[in-house]
């Protein structure tokens, strides 16, 4: 087996490893913090490559499943909880403020990398990735007036523009990596595939580690509140 394979097969623990060296290295945490983009590139267009670029966009029978889905994740859950923790009185509280914008965000950068390490259909995590950030605007909206603290739409739109750029530029770029190289579609090149999906995916988790890191180490009470 080659060491993109093994990389592939043993992907959830290099996850644990970049968590932990993220947090015990935080000088490498702090170099690998300015190339997470770079590396969610990477991640995206090896999806796309993998997967086929049309995998992002939903087809007519996809659709439907595929909007419900969003509208339920990124929508009605958040402001169920939101509505349920304002019956109580407990809405205004930080902690709570946090738990609805984090149920009201979109499918994260690594899904489709997270389906492949699970077993899960990477393509349909790809779809969701790609629909859940164009329709986070909307989605966000009614839960954002829901929150004590109203944030910035713009900010949020500004967001998820970039991000449906990444993802746009990732297919474009798989689109011609399959063109120029066809033996990367084969089903013997998926494991190679996989793994640097991984590494890459722990690189990312190193790099996310810069803030937690420090607080985790130094004020434990902190990093959890």
């Amino acid at each position: 087996m080659s060491l993109l394979g093994r990389a592939a097969r043993h992907g959830r623990w290099l996850l644990i490893a970049g968590l932990a060296a993220g947090i015990l290295f935080p000088a490498l945490a702090e170099r690998m913090a300015a190339a997470i983009v770079p590396f969610l590139f990477v991640m995206l267009c090896v999806a796309a490559l993998r997967e086929g670029p049309r995998a992002a966009l939903p087809g007519p029978s996809q659709l439907p499943r595929a909007l419900a889905a969003t509208v339920t994740l990124q929508a009605v859950l958040p402001l169920s909880a939101g509505a349920a923790l304002w019956a109580v009185g407990a809405l205004e509280a930080p902690l709570a403020t946090a738990a609805v914008l984090a149920l009201a965000a979109a499918p994260i950068t690594g899904t489709p990398g997270l389906a492949v390490m699970s077993g899960a259909d990477a393509g349909a995590a790809l779809r969701q990735l790609a629909l859940g950030t164009a329709l986070l605007p909307l989605t966000a909206a009614p839960v954002f007036a829901l929150l004590p603290a109203f944030p910035d739409p713009l900010a949020v739109a500004g967001g998820a523009a970039r991000l449906l750029a990444l993802v746009a530029l990732a297919g474009l770029a798989a689109a011609l990596l399959r063109r120029a190289a066809p033996g990367l579609t084969a089903p013997a090149a998926r494991p190679a595939l996989d793994g640097v999906m991984a590494l890459a995916m722990s690189l990312v988790v190193i790099g996310l580690m810069s803030a937690v890191g420090p607080a985790a180490l130094t004020a434990p009470g902190a990093a959890l509140g």
